[in-house]
Order: structure tokens, then sequence, then C-alpha cells
């Protein structure tokens, strides 16, 4: 019992926390390019589906752009300048402007970075479910199965980031 103790003290005082997560970080990244690598037409990484041939291009069906169209909106509200503003709007610290000024909505409010990204993070949860639905047809053509496979990793990575943040504060935020 005694070196349990004192193996979890040694734990605590050596950052292996932050260890652990900047491995779990690498990992993720591993995967992810290996899942870009893996597949694919003659090496050709495809993550847009500007990257895609015509012919691919020609067989996404109406519910695929729908999901596409959808991963567009979200990622308005994911952008490093919203989860720079939800982290320090959790951390108490307001959003100012380079001359001091506070950052306001047009309409003269504060914006709620902290909702914003909450209420984009189920967006993101929808996105991985229809992804997942997707990437189960069998009869999927593969430069669209490397397409969405890429558009997953995309959203994971996201919600990991978004996780990361609410994570000290209790988790994401309700809906309103």
């Amino acid at each position: 019992m005694e070196n349990i103790g004192e193996s979890k003290a040694a734990r605590e005082t050596s950052n292996y926390g932050e260890y652990l997560k900047r491995e779990k970080e690498l990992l993720k990244e591993i995967e992810k390019k290996r899942v870009l690598e893996g597949t694919g037409n003659g090496g050709r990484i495809i993550s847009s589906v500007d990257d895609l041939s015509d012919t691919a291009r020609s067989k996404i069906t109406t519910s695929q752009q729908a999901t596409l169209n959808l991963h567009d909106r979200v990622y308005t509200h994911v952008t490093p300048d919203d989860l720079l503003g939800a982290e320090k709007e959790l951390n108490g610290i307001p959003l100012l402007r380079k001359d001091g000024s506070l950052v306001l909505r047009e309409d003269g409010m504060p914006f709620n970075h902290m909702q914003e990204v909450s209420d984009s993070y189920r967006g993101l949860e929808k996105l991985k479910k229809s992804y997942d639905g997707i990437i189960k047809n069998p009869n999927l053509d593969s430069e669209l199965r490397q397409l969405y496979t890429s558009k997953i990793n995309e959203v994971n990575v996201s919600m990991n980031k978004i996780e990361d943040i609410f994570a000290p504060f209790g988790g994401i935020l309700p809906p309103k």
C-alpha cells in the first residue's frame, strides 16, 4: 500500500496528466494520418469536395449534400476566435479589442461564445452521426468514403478541442 501511495504522489508531481494528454493528441494525429493516407486514388488526399473527381462528385446524394451543408454552417461557429472567446468567457476574462474597448455584437450586446460553441458542439454530434451513417454504406464510392472519413476526423478533432475547453468548467453548456 505504501508503494501505491508513493507511486501516486510521484505521478502527481511529474505532470503525468499533461504527458497523457499530449500522448492522446499525438495518437489522434497519427490515426488521422493513417486514415487519410490509407485510402485514396493515386496517393491523393481527399478532404474537400473540391478534391473529388467529377464522377465521385456526381454520386453525392441529396442527403449527403445536406450533411456537407450542415458541416459548413456548423464550422462558421467553430473558428479559432470563437473557441478563444469561449475559453476567455469561461475564465471570466472580458473580450477586448486592441484599443481596450469591449467586443460587442452589432446590437450592442456582448457575444456569448460559450453558448455559441456549446450549440456548435451539438451540431458536431449530429454531423458525426450523419457521417457514420454514410460510411456504413458498403456501396459508397471510395473517393466519397475518403472524403467522409476525413470529415469525421475533422469533427472528432473539433469535438475534442471543445471538450478540453469546457471540461474544467463542468462540461458543455445545455441548450438555451
